[in-house]
Order: C-alpha cells, then sequence, then structure tokens
C-alpha cells in the first residue's frame, strides 16, 4: 500500500485497433478513455476530476472528442453553480448533478477523424488561486501519422470554496473527508464504456497506456 499527492498528472494512450462495443444505453461501437483523480478542497470536501476523451467507431474511421467532468465525490452532496465555475455546463446522471465540458471552437466542439494509429494525451493541473480557490486546469493532446494538435488548455475549472493547498490524491489520508475517511483516493488511467455507465465489451484489441505524475516540473510513472 502506498499514498502519494501531486499537482500534475499525464496519461498517455496509443490506438494500433480493435474490435470493441460500448451496451446500454449507448449501444455503438465506441469508448472512452479517461484520466480520473481525487482531489481535497477542504478536509471535509473531496472532488472527482475526469479528462475524458471519447472514441467513436464509424464507416471505417475513428472520431475522437475531448471533454471534462467534475463530481462531488463526499456523497450525498451535487455541484451546483454557486460552487464551480468554468467554460462548461451542468448536467444530471444518477440523481448527482455534475460539471462537464467539451473541448470547443467557436462554440463547436472539437473532434478528430483519423485512421490508426493515433495517440491521445491528457494532462490535468491543480493549483490555487490568489484568493485560495482551487482551479483544475484540463488539457489535451491528439496525434496522429499526419497530424499533432499540440498540448491544448481548453478548460479551467475554478471551485469557489477556500482551499489550503489542493492536490490530487491518491490512496489513504485519514484527515481528510471525514464523511468516509478510510475509503482510498484514486488515480485512474482506464478505457471504458463510452458514457452513462455503458460496459465495454472488447473483441480485440491493440493499444498501450501509460500514466504519469508530476514532480518538481518532471514527470515520473506512478507506482505499480
Amino acid at each position: 500500500n502506498y499514498s502519494y499527492s501531486t499537482n500534475g498528472l499525464l496519461g498517455y494512450f496509443a490506438f494500433y485497433g480493435g474490435g470493441f462495443y460500448s451496451g446500454p444505453p449507448i449501444n455503438e461501437s465506441a469508448f472512452s478513455v479517461q484520466l480520473n483523480s481525487n482531489f481535497n478542497v477542504t478536509n471535509k470536501m473531496t472532488l472527482w476530476a475526469q479528462d475524458i476523451f471519447r472514441i467513436q467507431y464509424q464507416n471505417g474511421s475513428y472520431y475522437v472528442y475531448v471533454l471534462d467532468n467534475l463530481w462531488n465525490s463526499t456523497y450525498p452532496e451535487s455541484l451546483n453553480q454557486s460552487l464551480v465555475s468554468g467554460n462548461g455546463n451542468f448536467s444530471t446522471y444518477d440523481n448527482q448533478t455534475f460539471y462537464y465540458d467539451f473541448a470547443s471552437r467557436n462554440g463547436q466542439a472539437i473532434y478528430y477523424i483519423t485512421k490508426p494509429p493515433f495517440y491521445l494525451y491528457a494532462y490535468m493541473t491543480i493549483n490555487q488561486s490568489s484568493n485560495g480557490y482551487p482551479q483544475v486546469y484540463m488539457y489535451y493532446e491528439f496525434e496522429n501519422s499526419t497530424y499533432d494538435s499540440g498540448l491544448i488548455h481548453y478548460d479551467t475549472i475554478t471551485i469557489l470554496i477556500p482551499s489550503n493547498n489542493p492536490q490530487f490524491l491518491t490512496g489513504i489520508y485519514n484527515n481528510i473527508n471525514s464523511n468516509n475517511p478510510y475509503a482510498p483516493f484514486v488515480t485512474q488511467w482506464v478505457v471504458g464504456g463510452l458514457a452513462s455507465g455503458a460496459q465495454l465489451s472488447v473483441y480485440s484489441w491493440n493499444a498501450s497506456m501509460a500514466l504519469y505524475y508530476e514532480y518538481d516540473g518532471q514527470f515520473y510513472s506512478v507506482p505499480d
């Protein structure tokens, strides 16, 4: 068992091909790749940040979209506009209100149409604003054999609650989140169903992925 905290997380995903299907309620050939992590706001409130790629297969091509989600993991409270500001909006799933934002340009969602192989990078950082509010910065990069988007910053999420040293957390921190003090905090770089709790079925798969945390401006592989 181990615990670590960081102000930056980076996920790398390389996709070479595969057969897959997201079941109900999605019911299409699609999957998601998600960089997920808990972070502390106060010792009684932790949130769940997600930097997400959605990949849909249509007519021999892959369509890649980018979005973020933010949830209150200090159940049963939900997020609302008095707690969070950013480029996005609010929606409800499973009786919880959450924040989301699609990477966009001029009001239109950005997406990439590609053949394999293609390469995806999700990067999240967290710091504290001058007035003490936690701020999560969301980035992505898309790359294939003919195009590289470069690292794009598409959203800054501000939590409108003063905090003390907010960080992404992994492991057990008994002094944080008094509603459930012994539950481990989680960081993930995972493949799953496209959305809405859909289960992913995989029939063939050729891909690789790696997760890194940031320390003193350098990236390191997370411990096994």
